[in-house]
C-alpha cells in the first residue's frame, strides 16, 4: 500500500491598505467604522487596516485626524439625536450663551438647552451694590446656592425658574474645522475603506495611489490637493435608496453617509457626503475602469442601516483642481445651508414633541384644579399665555415662592 503526501494550500494574509503590513489572519486584521462611530457609523470592515494604524488615526501620529471630524460634526450629531456607532450618547454641546438674555447653556442631545451648572461669581466682581443674574437648574440648587449666598452676606431679590422653555437653540452657530490637514485625512480613510467594502483590499491597494494612502496615514502634504470640500451642483445622485440585503429593515432618513466611487476623465474619484449635504471629494488615482458603486448608511438608526442606491452622474463634473480652488466663505456657506436643513427637521420633530408635551401638562394641571371652574379657568387663560410667550421667541418664567427671601 503506498500513500500520497498530503499538500494544503494557505491563503496569503491581507495587507493593510495603509503601511501594507500582514493582517493577522485570524480575524483579518483591526475592526474599523467605515463611516467614523462617532458619526454614528455602524458599518465594520476586519479588512482594511491593522490595529497599529487605525488607533493612529485617534493620536497625535496623525493630529488626532478622527477627533478633529467628530468634533467638527458635532451640532448635527446633535440636532439629529445621533446615538455613535458603539452605542454612545449623542453629544451635548458645552457653554453657548443666549445673546438675547447672555444667559449660558448647554445644548443637549436634540437640540434642548439646558442651563449651566449654578457659578457664584468671583467676589472681585461681587462688590457691594453691583446686581448678578444667577441661574439655578434646579430647586435643589437653587436652595444650596441661596444657602452659600447668605453666608456671604449676599442679599438675594428673588429666584426664578424657567418652567417652560422652548427654544431651540442658537441660529448663528458655528462649524469649525481646528485642522483641516487633519480632517482631511479622516476623510481620506474613510473613502478607502469604504473602497475597501465595495471593491476589496487587494484591488484598493492596486488601484489606490500610494500618495493618497501615505498622505492618509503619515502625514504626507499631498492630502491637500486629494481632499477638498466641494461647492457644486453638479454631484453624483443617489437615486432609488432601498434596502440592503444585510440589513433589510434598513430605510432611508435623508440624512445618510455615503460613498460614491467613479470614474471621472483620468481620474478615479470618490464623492463622500455626510449628513447628506456636507460633501468631500477624493481624488484617489488613475482611472481604475471598475464599475460606479455607491456605499450608503443611515446614521439616525439605531442598529446598522445599509442602503443600495442608484447612481445619477451630471454631464460635467468639475475636477479636483477646481473644487480646490473654491474660497472658503463660498464652503462655509455650503455647510451653513446643509445645517439649516437638519436645523429644520430638528424644529419640526421639537415641535410634535412639544405639542404632545403641551398636551399633556395642560391635562395635569386640569386635573390638580378638580371641578372648580375658576380655578379650571385660570388654569386655561395661564396655558394660553405661556404658550403665547414661548412660540413668541420669550421665555416663561415663575418665581418659587419656596426660594423668595423671608421678610
Amino acid at each position: 500500500m503506498t500513500t500520497q503526501p498530503l499538500s494544503a494550500s494557505v491563503a496569503e494574509p491581507l495587507k493593510c491598505v495603509f503601511c501594507d503590513g500582514n493582517l493577522p489572519l485570524a480575524s483579518d486584521g483591526s475592526e474599523e467604522h467605515v463611516f467614523l462611530s462617532s458619526l454614528g457609523g455602524r458599518l465594520i470592515t476586519t479588512r482594511a487596516i491593522c490595529a497599529a494604524c487605525n488607533n493612529a488615526f485617534s493620536t497625535g501620529e496623525t493630529e488626532f485626524a478622527d477627533a478633529v471630524v467628530g468634533q467638527f460634526f458635532e451640532a448635527p450629531r446633535n440636532f439629529l439625536n445621533i446615538i455613535s456607532g458603539r452605542k454612545g450618547p449623542p453629544p451635548t454641546i458645552e457653554n453657548l450663551q443666549d445673546p438675547a438674555s447672555g444667559d449660558y447653556f448647554d445644548l443637549a442631545p436634540g437640540m434642548t438647552p439646558v442651563p449651566r451648572k449654578f457659578r457664584i461669581p468671583n467676589k472681585e466682581v461681587m462688590i457691594r451694590g453691583s446686581e448678578h443674574r444667577l441661574v439655578a437648574s434646579t430647586e435643589a440648587e437653587a436652595i444650596r446656592a441661596r444657602e452659600i449666598l447668605a453666608l456671604r452676606r449676599i442679599e438675594v431679590e428673588k429666584f426664578l425658574a424657567s418652567s417652560a422653555t422652548h427654544r431651540v437653540g442658537p441660529m448663528n452657530y458655528r462649524m469649525l474645522m481646528s485642522n483641516k490637514s487633519a480632517a482631511y485625512r479622516s476623510i481620506a480613510k474613510t473613502a478607502i475603506v469604504a473602497g475597501v467594502v465595495l471593491f476589496g483590499n487587494e484591488t484598493i491597494r492596486d488601484k489606490v495611489s500610494t500618495d493618497l494612502r501615505s498622505s492618509a496615514r503619515y502625514g504626507r502634504e499631498q492630502v491637500r490637493s486629494l481632499v477638498t470640500a466641494a461647492v457644486t451642483p453638479d454631484w453624483p445622485m443617489l437615486l432609488n435608496a432601498r434596502a440592503h440585503p444585510d440589513s433589510p429593515a434598513a430605510t432611508a432618513s435623508g440624512f445618510e453617509h455615503s460613498a460614491v466611487f467613479i470614474d471621472v476623465r483620468d481620474r478615479w474619484r470618490a464623492y463622500l457626503a455626510f449628513f447628506g449635504g456636507f460633501r468631500f471629494c477624493v481624488d484617489l488615482g488613475p482611472a481604475s475602469g471598475l464599475p460606479r458603486r455607491s456605499l450608503v448608511v443611515n446614521p439616525r438608526s439605531a442598529v446598522h442601516a445599509r442602503l443600495d442606491a442608484d447612481i445619477g452622474v451630471p454631464q460635467t463634473i468639475p475636477d479636483i483642481a477646481a473644487l480646490a480652488a473654491q474660497h472658503d466663505p463660498d464652503i462655509a456657506a455650503e455647510f451653513r445651508s446643509a445645517l439649516d436643513r437638519v436645523l429644520t427637521v430638528c424644529y419640526q420633530e421639537g415641535a410634535r414633541r412639544s405639542d404632545e408635551l403641551r398636551a399633556k401638562e395642560l391635562a395635569n394641571e386640569l386635573e390638580e384644579a378638580g371641578e372648580d371652574e375658576d380655578a379650571r379657568t385660570a388654569v386655561m387663560a395661564r396655558h394660553s399665555q405661556k404658550i403665547a410667550t414661548i412660540d413668541a421667541g420669550g421665555v416663561w418664567q415663575e418665581p418659587l415662592d419656596f426660594l423668595d427671601p423671608q421678610p
